[in-house]
């Protein structure tokens, strides 16, 4: 996706890799369990530990934001929620710093 914020990219890029799926099929809306349960995963991170709101996430991915919290309410109660959080730190830690003053954090300054 042209002009995701590079955080989000970052951890879509490192759950990608974990799970095996391709971008193209993580950024998709195909119903694939992997593909459902990469990007859930994504939502999951972006939004419990980087601050991201559902709303911004459902505007990156063009879905409704009750999806995107459905998913991350599904990664919070699930067991796999806390390995992916370890493997995402491990992997790109770089991640869960301070953003940096001219990243874009809403989606008003974003370009679809």
């Amino acid at each position: 996706m042209q002009d995701t914020p590079i955080r989000i990219a970052t951890i879509e890029e490192a759950i990608a890799k974990a799970a095996n799926v391709s971008l193209e099929n993580l950024r998709s809306h195909q119903r694939d369990r992997a593909y459902a349960e990469a990007r859930m995963a994504v939502w999951y991170v972006a939004h419990d530990h980087m601050g991201y709101s559902f709303v911004t996430i459902a505007k990156v991915y063009k879905r409704d934001h009750t999806t995107v919290m459905h998913g991350v309410r599904k990664m919070r109660t699930s067991k796999v929620g806390e390995q992916i959080l370890a493997g995402v730190r491990k992997a790109c830690p770089e991640v869960f710093s301070k953003p940096s003053p001219g990243e874009a954090r809403t989606v008003e300054n974003w370009k679809f």
